[in-house]
């Protein structure tokens, strides 16, 4: 289970980071994005494609190795996701059946769920013999996804290592040796998180995965700046949505699970399912909504007031931090 979760993590931590070099126009329309949430001027167009040129050797071998991290990622998904969804019936059917007692769920991805409800309980508690049936159905469909993961990975794993290689070889040979990724000033984390949040202003069950997704990325990119203390505190604050959202899509998923496996008898636990569905959210769009604020109010601390047109900040102004006082354009709510 862990090791499942390592790999579906490493690779997505890997894409994020490979993706602004496969595509270098992503820092570039960022930046566009950030200048314009803040009222700065932007990058001279020289400047912004001389950044361009710089990353363009890497652009071939990034999405080499992207297409075969892809494959390993989506085969070891839906692994991931029924671990998730065990795990979580495990604890639901204790509730359920009234046994409480004092052992807490072992994983911290069984954690974050909040017990269901009293309610919920004495609804199901005549159904654990059709909760056990869903445990049998989830840990068959596991079984077998597991295989096709293990072949997957001995498939690719020889071609997973050539495109490294050239990737990292690429990267050796440019001028200075300097691969780094062009963020430029002010976060790219701060900024892929503030781009997602503009194409999705108002957040709802339709576009809450979609955006847990563009939090991942950022917070993923936030974990790449292990030296920077803010950097570190911005990825946990995107951990913190990001688990919101992940109780809503697991509760969801669970109940998705239910109505197939068990049909018309299984309803009753459906509609449990759903109702906690419902319930997270609520809770992750108020969590999204409050981080967004936090990003904008983090990205203007960032980014100084001003700045010349060549990129250069006035002589003097090196450090110096937005304006207190001042609220970022636009910096309402995301809901």
């Amino acid at each position: 289970m862990d090791a499942v979760h390592r790999v579906r993590t490493g690779a997505r931590q890997l894409e994020a980071l490979l993706k602004v070099f496969a595509d270098p126009s992503i820092a570039s329309n960022l930046e566009s994005r950030a200048d314009a949430s803040i009222s700065r001027p932007p990058l001279a167009a020289g400047q912004a494609e001389a950044r361009r040129a710089t990353l363009q050797p890497l652009r071939a071998p990034a999405r080499d190795w992207l297409r075969q991290l892809k494959k390993i990622r989506r085969a070891a998904g839906p692994v991931r996701d029924l671990d998730v969804r065990r795990r979580l019936l495990r604890a639901w059917m204790r509730d359920a059946s009234g046994r409480r007692g004092k052992t807490r769920p072992a994983s911290p991805g069984a954690r974050r769920h909040r017990s269901v409800s009293s309610n919920d309980a004495s609804e199901v508690a005549l159904d654990i013999p059709l909760g056990w049936r869903l445990r049998e159905s989830l840990a068959e469909r596991r079984d077998t996804l597991a295989a096709k993961l293990s072949r997957t990975m001995e498939h690719r794993s020889l071609k997973l290592e050539r495109r490294r290689q050239a990737f990292f070889f690429a990267a050796r040979q440019l001028s200075g040796g300097d691969a780094a990724c062009p963020a430029g000033e002010g976060s790219l984390a701060l900024r892929e998180f503030l781009r997602a949040a503009e194409t999705m202003p108002k957040l709802s069950a339709a576009n809450l995965h979609r955006f847990r997704k563009e939090v991942k990325r950022a917070r993923y990119l936030a974990e790449s700046e292990a030296a920077d203390p803010t950097a570190r505190s911005f990825a946990k604050a995107l951990k913190r949505v990001q688990d919101r959202i992940g109780a809503w899509r697991d509760w969801q998923g669970l109940s998705a699970e239910a109505e197939s496996a068990l049909g018309e008898p299984g309803q009753p636990m459906v509609l449990a399912f759903r109702r906690r569905a419902e319930e997270c959210a609520g809770d992750a769009v108020r969590a999204a909504a409050k981080a967004v604020s936090e990003a904008r109010r983090r990205l203007a601390a960032e980014m100084p007031a001003t700045r010349s047109r060549g990129g250069r900040r006035p002589p003097g102004r090196a450090g110096s931090p937005a304006p207190q006082g001042r609220a970022a354009p636009g910096a309402g709510s995301a809901a």
